[in-house]
C-alpha cells in the first residue's frame, strides 16, 4: 500500500518537474490553462 502511493508521488513529482521543460524544448508555454 505505501509502496503504491510512494510510486504515485515520484510520478506527480516528475510530470510537474519534466511537463513544462519538455512544454518549453517544444516552443510550447508550460502552463496553457492559466
Amino acid at each position: 500500500m505505501m509502496l503504491k502511493v510512494l510510486l504515485l508521488f515520484i510520478l506527480l513529482i516528475a510530470g510537474i518537474v519534466l511537463g513544462p521543460m519538455l512544454a518549453g524544448q517544444s516552443g510550447l508555454r508550460p502552463d496553457p490553462d492559466r
